[in-house]
C-alpha cells in the first residue's frame, strides 16, 4: 500500500470551492456517472442532507465527514487503513478552523450543497 505524504490542503479547499460555486468536481465524477455510481458533489450533497446543521459543533463534525469523503474519492478507500489518514483530516481541519475565510467558504459550500441540483 502507497503511504499517505502531506498533502496540500489547498487542493482540498478549493474542492469545497467548486461546490460551493455549483462546478463539477472533477473527472471522477464524469467516471462514477458513466459506472452509475454516486458522484463526490452527491455524495457531499447526501452527507449535508443527513447532517444536523444549527450548531457550530455540528458542523465541525460535517467538515471532518466531508474532508474524509474528499479524501477517500482522491486516494481510494484503501487510504482510510494509513495510520496518517486521521491526522491528514485533522491538519485540514484545522487549516479551515483557523481562518474565516475558509470557515465561510465551508459554509457557503453546505449551503450550495443544501440547495436541488440545477
Amino acid at each position: 500500500m502507497t503511504r499517505i505524504g502531506p498533502t496540500d490542503p489547498t487542493a482540498l479547499i478549493d474542492t469545497l470551492r467548486r461546490v460551493g460555486r455549483a462546478v463539477t468536481v472533477g473527472s471522477q465524477d464524469t467516471q462514477a456517472a458513466k459506472a452509475g455510481e454516486p458522484g463526490l458533489r452527491e455524495m457531499l450533497a447526501n452527507l449535508v442532507a443527513e447532517s444536523e446543521l444549527d450548531s457550530e459543533p455540528a458542523m465541525d463534525q460535517l467538515r471532518q465527514r466531508m474532508l474524509r469523503v474528499i479524501l477517500l474519492r482522491e486516494w481510494g478507500d484503501s487510504a482510510a487503513t494509513d495510520p496518517a489518514f486521521p491526522g491528514m483530516i485533522d491538519s485540514v481541519d484545522a487549516t479551515i478552523r483557523g481562518d474565516e475565510r475558509l470557515r465561510q467558504l465551508f459554509r457557503d459550500a453546505v449551503r450550495r450543497l443544501k440547495e436541488p441540483p440545477r
